[in-house]
């Protein structure tokens, strides 16, 4: 095989980042594995409509802002084998993705891979029960476990960083600025905002996150969803598309620092 026709394929191996460029990869593609099969001789499978509905999921992403996130984490390779391994082409969605072997043990192996801490490791747990929840559809539950992780990776991020420091008050673990005296109101860390402000300074991948809003039409930041849901006061985003997205963002966030 030409080394520039493993060039164009490589280039499906990689996250998504910019459809346009990848619906050319994927143009060029078909056009390798035409030679591939002219040239040696291997059968290639031709799956018209399957590829349709790949290039549809991709523009789905894209275009939808609470989901957009997975473009920028999630290879073209992931999403394709979604498609072809389905036997029903009518019944494929992005939102199955989640359920796949292939994103849950490369999700799942960061956690062994990343040396934090061990109550980072123990994480690992948890986010495996969030799977199963998800595959069972019991979205409730899943999101719980989503939202409350998604603070605590976070935060075992800023604490190897010697970004931010515990302590204790009233019997209550409270976290501040790293050697700063918790007695000022400005060093103290609030929650999830803080933390995700501190992270972006030194992870550009959390400027994504600290723009991102969970609902175009509410403007809602993700850190006000998760107080909202972890609460009690929100009770109506226990749905498949929210866990997905929760998911996919605990996955961006654990590339970024595993790299």
């Amino acid at each position: 095989m030409e080394l520039s026709e493993l060039a164009r394929i490589s280039k499906l191996m990689k996250p998504i980042h910019d459809v346009e460029k990848v619906t050319r990869t994927i143009n060029e593609f078909s056009k390798v594995l035409k030679n591939i099969e002219k040239n040696y001789g291997y059968p290639v499978p031709k799956h018209p409509e399957k590829t349709k509905i790949i290039l549809n999921s991709l523009r789905e992403l894209e275009k939808n802002s609470e989901t957009k996130e997975a473009i920028y984490t999630i290879p073209y390779k992931d999403l394709s084998k979604l498609v072809t391994d389905s036997f029903e082409v009518t019944e494929i969605t992005i939102l199955e993705l989640i359920n796949t072997d292939r994103f849950r043990k490369k999700l799942l192996s960061k956690f062994d891979q990343i040396e934090i801490s061990e109550k980072f490791k123990n994480r690992k747990k948890i986010i495996e029960e969030a799977f199963e929840l998800y595959k069972l559809k019991y979205f409730s539950g899943c999101l719980c476990l989503l939202y409350s992780q998604l603070e605590g990776i976070i935060t075992d991020y800023l604490l190897s960083k010697n970004r931010i420091e515990e302590y204790t008050y009233n019997k209550k673990t409270c976290y501040k600025k790293y050697g700063q005296n918790a007695e000022h109101k400005k060093n103290r860390i609030g929650g999830l905002f803080d933390k995700i402000d501190l992270c972006k300074e030194i992870n550009d991948n959390f400027f994504r996150l600290k723009e991102y809003r969970l609902d175009s039409d509410e403007n809602m930041m993700l850190s006000d969803s998760r107080n909202q849901v972890i609460h009690g006061s929100n009770i109506n985003n226990f749905d498949e598309k929210t866990c997905f997205t929760i998911f996919i963002w605990i996955n961006s966030i654990i590339q970024s620092i595993h790299e």
